[in-house]
């Protein structure tokens, strides 16, 4: 069994840790070979109790608590103080984390790490590994026998054995933060109720969320660009949306509308936007306790026969199957691209950089008239396990230094773990905004962001106010479009190898649209993946979806 989700489930981080998922959850048997749904004891542990924090600095644009996040346009000047009490104990604490970055400045150079030791009583020693080699050596780690506290599960990434190591090396922390129990530690109280599914495996909550907001990926536009043509950046009609395409698309002049892009797996299709526009699934739809993949529906078909219709029209920029998806946001910036695909979390970061021009988004339409649709995420970046075996009580602090980390927004904890140390990790500018250093961008590298981090703001130093505002109301459009995958928070050991097992698909998929192969190939893959494990992956699901844990 297995959480694995796809790049549907994912959403990326916003601006200065606030921000930006998820899988399945059902447990292995006690012998810890797989195959069972029930938890390890017999009882399914209640969801942890949503208490917002009401003492946060009051926003510019209010949030909501499914998902719409506040937005700052400035940083809030009077810090808020989240933490009572002792933290640590004064001891080591170790911790194993992903970096994107390099690796950070040794503790005795490192006045950030220093503070930070300092503010929590404790002695924080990471074991730092890049997100590139994590998949690898996480199984070496987990099997090495000498765990550290704190583990980071990335939930995106397919781990093997979750349920196996859930119940083996990981503490079951449901007596700490099942239902009312979770109010002792008042920022994990406050992490949004969404993003819980990745935590609960066998009944069991099994960690804290590292948060992120529930969109998917969205379909990022040069306004300027568009509105200097004279053309409506919002159709509603597919038909719109091939002549807004078309109208864009200069092959002479170097323009086109569209770009997709290579992943791992093959060729992004824009499959986030044109999926959902055609009423795809999000990976599955349930009917009645029966599984139906994405790719067995009607709707799958009519939006590959559109990105098909799309390539050889020429309204996707020739490189879409080779070109990397850093790329094509510089083909964006350039021009070179109007319309592409990218998290929310892209916009405020990128405007900010890029004032003299202006990106918006389009609101997500039905192709066939129905209601829009956007792919849900899981809600969750990773979670953070506790090593079993540890006393009462040391739990109880590793579960306060987890709160420290998830300091909300606005307050003095989170300032000191996004900002560190003044004159040092950063300064104060001209009108009263801090901006991290050089220096504090490589000593803030020891990625507390990664063990416990608030729910969502947006925020940006650099004041991007119409940015916020634009995607703030974007967010309240989304919400009631959200499509949820069913087999969220449920596992399936099989579909640890959904990777392989969805291969031919993928390919075959991709052949069709660039006119290498015919839509039978594509059928005739489908049917591959019946007997490759496709069918024994929808039975795991829902044989778990039924048990309900």
């Amino acid at each position: 069994m297995s959480l694995t989700p796809t790049r549907r489930h994912l959403l990326v981080s916003a601006a200065l840790g606030g921000v930006a998922l998820g899988g399945g959850l059902t447990a292995c048997s006690s012998d810890g070979s797989g195959g069972g749904s029930a938890a390890s004891n017999g009882e399914v542990a209640d969801w942890p109790t949503y208490t917002e924090r009401t003492d946060v600095p009051e926003p510019d644009i209010p949030g909501t608590a499914d998902g719409v996040a506040p937005a700052y346009f400035t940083y809030p000047e009077n810090a808020t103080t989240s933490v009572e009490g002792e933290i640590g104990d004064g001891s080591e604490v170790k911790a194993l984390a992903l970096t994107y970055g390099q690796p950070p400045v040794p503790m005795d150079s490192n006045d950030y790490w220093q503070m930070i030791n300092e503010k929590t009583n404790l002695t924080y020693t990471p074991q730092i590994v890049p997100a590139n080699d994590f998949s690898t050596k996480f199984p070496t780690i987990m099997a090495g026998g000498d765990l550290p506290d704190l583990m980071q599960v990335p939930v995106f990434m397919g781990l093997p054995k979750l349920p196996q190591l859930s119940q083996s090396q990981w503490t079951d922390l449901s007596d700490h933060l099942s239902g009312d129990a979770v109010n002792d530690y008042p920022n994990i109280a406050n992490l949004p109720a969404y993003a819980w599914k990745t935590c609960r495996i066998g009944g069991r909550l099994i960690g804290t969320p590292l948060p992120r907001p529930p969109f998917g990926n969205v379909l990022f536009q040069r306004l300027d660009l568009i509105e200097e043509m004279g053309l409506d950046p919002e159709p509603t009609t597919k038909d719109d949306f091939v002549a807004l395409c078309e109208d864009l698309t200069d092959a002479k002049a170097g323009r086109y509308a569209l770009t997709g892009y290579s992943v791992a797996t093959g060729v992004d299709w824009l499959d986030n936007i044109i999926g959902p526009m055609f009423g795809v699934p999000n990976n599955w739809e349930l009917d009645g306790g029966a599984l139906t993949a994405s790719h067995e529906t009607d709707q799958f078909f009519e939006a590959l026969d559109f990105k098909k219709m799309l390539w050889d029209a020429g309204l996707f920029h020739p490189d879409s199957p080779s070109i990397q998806s850093a790329e094509t946001a510089a083909k964006f910036i350039s021009g070179d691209v109007v319309m592409r695909t990218d998290g929310l979390a892209w916009w405020a970061a990128n405007q900010a950089d890029h004032q003299d021009l202006s990106f918006g988004a389009m609101t997500p339409f039905s192709a066939n008239g129905g209601e829009p649709i956007n792919y849900q995420g899981a809600g969750a970046f990773s979670f953070t396990a506790i090593k079993k075996g540890l006393d009462e009580e040391r739990v109880k602090m590793l579960l306060r230094f987890i709160n420290y980390c998830a300091a909300p927004f606005g307050s003095t904890e989170y300032f000191d773990q996004n900002f560190g140390v003044k004159d040092t990790d950063y300064t104060v500018d001209s009108k009263g905004q801090p901006e991290l250093t050089s220096q504090g961008t490589n000593e803030l590298g020891i990625n507390l962001k990664y063990l416990g981090a608030p729910p969502a703001v947006l925020f940006w130093p650099k004041r991007v106010d119409d940015a916020l505002k634009a995607q703030s109301e974007l967010q309240k459009k989304l919400v009631p479009m959200l499509m949820e995958d069913p087999t969220l928070g449920f596992y399936s050991e099989t579909d640890e190898r959904s990777t392989t097992i969805n291969q031919p698909i993928t390919d075959a998929s991709t052949g069709y649209i660039l006119g290498r192969n015919s839509l039978d190939d594509v059928k005739s893959a489908i049917e591959r993946w019946k007997s490759a494990g496709g069918d024994k992956i929808r039975e795991e699901f829902e044989q778990a979806i039924a048990d309900g844990s």
